[in-house]
């Protein structure tokens, strides 16, 4: 039933120096924050002048860096004697502290170090940001900064993940310095450079010509629409940037798979509702977000010391980037439940299995969609996902009714008991010329309806004159009838 998906290509992995380094943790042994976790920890033992192994416990790793400057008479021992006790040397483990002071005072090791390499913070923005690696799972790419190195880095990384297939992909790309995404980049759009990227991103007003081989300038078409105003088709077509199995969130399916989220870190209460029988608690943490300043040509400004100057606050307005953490945690008492989140400038909406069908999802994605540009995408989707978005936007066609606005008829057809209609036989046959992946979603009352038989017949005859080898992934009822047992038979014979 694939054979109408563009192809999608899937992954993750990070871009280190235009190598891609596979680091997806539900197929491969590490995962991004992993890797990012390693090479802190290889710095930081390679600074204090230890060679650790291939394979080591970072804790013992630790003790021994320690007992290697003893040894060594490298450090001290007089002034951490005097600060924690005579005993502290026979004191095994040592304490955390004592590490990280000598860390510190003597090899002049950073704090944020020290905790990325205890795995305290936020590991994969430190990879992008200290590390200079990007982050690319799928069609999605996250780089701190986009110069024209960052972009031949990237270029690189994509064409070692994916080979000749990245060129017949686009990209979505995330500049975390300034919060900027450019959607939907073709792979041939970015080996023009950052400019022509720019322009890209700018250029709908202008309608260049490869907008117009592409279909580009249609999607811009519809971008002129309202939610409202879009077929369900059409706004799931601009909202949809790829498929993502579900098993990528298979933590987040229970409560234990939330715990990292502390009500003591969200204390700002948003909002307070029933559903079913649980009353949930919708909290923000108020955090303020900070964004790197840059130049013209998106190199980052920095100070006489070298370090990244921050925008202002009124910098960060005037840009209209967002100031406040965007993110809405759902609580049953202390236990996290839900979440919606900003994903690489795209919505992450989750809620625990337990509590899925209740209406959560639905209204953190309609909450949360009020902090997000209006333009900006959905992003990947799993299954639920996919469901998630059209009962979406089926909760604003009706509010568009409620407010009288003028729903296009096409629209109204998504939707037939929003006006008092059934989702009858003429429904299923508009549903399947619009798209044929809706017969797999038509109830098998109708599937075998002579009228949804003929149509269907019809869009497989063109399909395998077209691509013969999609006879096999052909449903049985199908691969049986007449008209392309007659096609087959005719390739047969030639």
């Amino acid at each position: 039933m694939n054979w109408y998906k563009k192809s999608q290509i899937t992954g993750e992995w990070w871009i280190i120096d235009g190598r891609a380094v596979f680091a997806d943790n539900t197929i491969g042994d590490m995962g991004h924050e992993a890797y990012v976790l390693d090479q802190v920890r290889r710095e930081i033992a390679d600074t204090m002048g230890y060679l650790v192994d291939e394979f080591y416990d970072w804790d013992e790793t630790k003790e021994d860096i320690v007992k290697n400057l003893i040894q060594q008479n490298e450090i001290n021992l007089q002034f951490y004697i005097k600060k924690y006790g005579k005993e502290w040397i026979q004191q095994i483990p040592y304490k955390p502290e004592i590490f990280d002071g000598i860390a510190k005072n003597k090899f002049k090791i950073s704090q944020e170090q020290l905790d990325m390499a205890d795995g305290s913070g936020d590991i994969r923005v430190y990879g992008m940001k200290e590390l200079g690696w990007k982050r690319l799972a799928g069609n999605n790419i996250e780089t701190q900064t986009l110069t024209q190195s960052d972009l031949d880095d990237i270029l690189n990384g994509i064409y070692d993940a994916y080979d000749e297939d990245a060129e017949n992909h686009s990209f979505n790309i995330e500049v975390r310095g300034n919060g900027k995404v450019f959607w939907n980049i073709p792979y041939n759009i970015m080996a023009d450079g950052v400019m022509a990227i720019a322009e890209y991103d700018r250029g709908v007003t202008s309608v260049p010509t490869y907008a117009l081989n592409n279909g580009w300038y249609k999607k811009a078409q519809i971008e002129e629409k309202q939610p409202w105003q879009m077929t369900q088709d059409e706004y799931f077509q601009y909202h949809y940037t790829g498929f993502i199995s579900s098993s990528a969130y298979d933590k987040y399916k229970t409560k234990e798979g939330l715990e990292w989220l502390k009500k003591s870190q969200y204390p700002i209460l948003y909002d307070k509702k029933q559903f079913g029988s649980n009353i949930i608690e919708f909290r923000k943490s108020g955090n303020k977000l900070q964004y790197v300043k840059h130049d013209d040509n998106e190199d980052v400004l920095r100070d006489e010391n070298g370090l990244a100057i921050m925008m202002t606050p009124q910098e960060i307005i005037d840009a209209k980037l967002t100031a406040e953490d965007q993110t809405i945690v759902a609580f049953i008492g202390d236990d996290a439940i839900g979440l919606a989140s900003n994903e690489w400038g795209a919505t992450g909406i989750w809620v625990v299995e337990d509590y899925q069908k209740l209406g959560i999802g639905t209204y953190l994605l309609k909450e949360f969609r009020k902090t997000m540009n209006p333009k900006s995408k959905l992003g990947q989707m799993t299954e639920s996902g996919i469901e998630l978005t059209k009962a979406y936007h089926k909760k604003l066609v009706q509010e568009a009714l409620n407010e009288n606005k003028n729903v296009p008829q096409e629209v109204l057809d998504d939707y037939p008991d929003l006006t008092g209609g059934t989702y009858d036989i003429n429904y299923w046959i508009r549903q399947i010329k619009k798209n044929p992946i809706n017969y797999y979603e038509m109830p098998e009352e109708f599937k075998y309806d002579p009228k949804i038989q003929e149509i269907m017949t019809t869009i497989y005859v063109d399909m395998i004159t077209k691509y013969p080898n999609s006879y096999y992934s052909m449903p049985i009822e199908f691969k049986n009838s007449k008209e392309i047992q007659n096609i087959v038979k005719s390739s047969m014979d030639e």
